[in-house]
């Protein structure tokens, strides 16, 4: 996602969120946010990102977020482990995945 200032009809200044066509969303939060593969051609090509409907698109250091192989790595061994992931603590619920923010 891009941000870009633009006018709004009032002349106030407005940010409107841009997603990039190779950000690629892979997984979603169900309030608009999504996980998103970088599929630009890079040396990152493959890291992961949150785009965030209001924020846009930010990527971590972390290196849970370089690719999706990492990433699921990691979850499974933080819910091996009882472990955290990033400042987060992976847990099933009902079935399905879920995390503690902390």
């Amino acid at each position: 996602m891009v941000h870009r200032r633009r006018r709004g009809r009032r002349g106030r200044r407005r940010r409107a969120v841009v997603v990039h066509r190779l950000w690629i969303p892979v997984a979603a939060d169900g309030s608009g946010d999504y996980l998103v593969v970088d599929q630009r051609p890079s040396a990152l090509r493959g890291r992961l990102g949150v785009a965030d409907h209001e924020e846009g698109c930010r990527f971590s250091q972390h290196p849970a977020w370089a690719s999706v192989p990492a990433l699921l790595s990691m979850t499974s061994t933080a819910l091996e482990t009882g472990g955290e992931l990033d400042g987060c603590a992976p847990f099933v619920d009902s079935g399905e995945l879920d995390w503690d923010i902390r």
